[in-house]
């Protein structure tokens, strides 16, 4: 519950504070970033997440922010049959803004335009027009119907801030040595742009973690940075651009998933990381991977996965209810959760019982 309280401020004008749950701790509860490197299943158990909470909210449909042409392959049954919602990013003129709305909540409606009216100077005369500009549904009108959401993938969206912060030439002080050929301009990246890149990456896990939905899935790509809270040493975490924001965005998600392909003789197997481990071939550095439960629950956690992983497995051939990808994983999850919840209810229950 809100509380809102007005105060003075120096000036003499009314002041309003609201206090709420802190910001990070709902972006936790809602958010798991499940990164890896390139063709270890990112998709496929991403689509598990969508049948998962699908069943689970007795047929709400999950969205699907794609930017990566790939993700369509593997979803375009779910999005066939109405389990998934899609919106697909390469072809955004302004992946900024775009991105922006739709983890604050607002939905393209895709081939739905409004008409605007557009002045310009045309010779130095105000010349009207009617431009067709896209038609967005606001959160109040969706709220309820959707279950969860997944982002495929937190890299590739900051790859095309980045792309488009460079080709727009929005830093121009550190972009003065671009060159031209023919009517094309080409620039380096600044470092600004980097910076802001990471930053607006943050925000968008930040902001999609508030959406009123169950859950939000994010997959990324991983990278290698430096621990900006174990003593600056050397990890290795989700990829945003460069490597300062790599440690960083994990404290903005209840679940950090890491899945790796490790050798075992002359075969090679998946494992998706619940625990920090080290590298398999450089034990120095440590891939980051978490689990927030209550304490209450941890020790029975941890006897799930002893080993700090598990394998997922891919679904039987035209198995739409089948235990694989993460849902085994998610179902463990929830049945631990309800568990710690429900032993909290007795337990205020009894002390509140003898008192009386």
């Amino acid at each position: 519950m809100q509380l809102a309280k007005l105060l003075t401020d120096q000036q003499g004008e009314k002041m309003e504070i609201n206090i709420d749950i802190s910001d990070i701790a709902k972006v936790q509860g809602r958010t798991i970033i499940d990164y890896g490197d390139r063709g270890d299943g990112k998709s496929t158990r991403a689509s598990s997440f969508a049948r998962y909470y699908f069943k689970r909210s007795g047929g709400k449909k999950v969205r699907l922010v794609a930017t990566e042409d790939s993700s369509k392959a593997v979803f375009q049954d779910l999005i066939d049959a109405g389990i998934v919602e899609p919106i697909f990013m390469t072809d955004s003129k302004n992946p900024l803004v775009t991105l922006e709305r739709i983890m604050e909540g607002e939905w393209p409606l895709i081939g739905q335009f409004e008409e605007k009216e557009v002045i310009k100077k045309v010779n130095g005369i105000d010349t009207k027009s009617i431009q067709k500009v896209q038609k967005w549904q606001p959160l109040s009108e969706w709220e309820g119907s959707v279950s969860a959401y997944i982002v495929e993938g937190l890299t590739t969206a900051c790859e095309i801030i980045q792309e488009y912060l460079t080709s727009t030439n929005r830093f121009p002080r550190e972009q003065s040595d671009g060159f031209q050929i023919g009517n094309r301009t080409y620039m380096a990246s600044s470092q600004t742009a980097y910076g802001f890149t990471q930053g607006e990456g943050i925000k968008l896990v930040r902001n999609a973690g508030m959406l009123p939905v169950e859950r939000v899935l994010w997959t990324a790509h991983e990278a290698k940075g430096k621990d900006e809270f174990g003593g600056g040493g050397a990890v290795r975490g989700p990829k945003l651009v460069g490597s300062a924001a790599t440690d960083v965005v994990r404290k903005y998600c209840g679940v950090l998933l890491h899945t790796d392909r490790i050798t075992t003789g002359k075969s090679q197997e998946l494992r998706t990381y619940v625990q920090s481990h080290p590298d398999a071939t450089n034990p120095s550095v440590n891939w980051k991977a978490k689990v927030t439960m209550p304490p209450t629950v941890a020790a029975e956690f941890n006897k799930l996965y002893p080993d700090g992983y598990f394998k997922p497995t891919l679904p039987e051939p035209g198995n739409y209810d089948g235990d694989d990808g993460l849902i085994p994983f998610l179902k463990n999850e929830a049945r631990l959760l309800a568990q710690s919840s429900n032993a909290a209810k007795q337990f205020a229950l009894s002390i509140s019982n003898k008192k009386d």
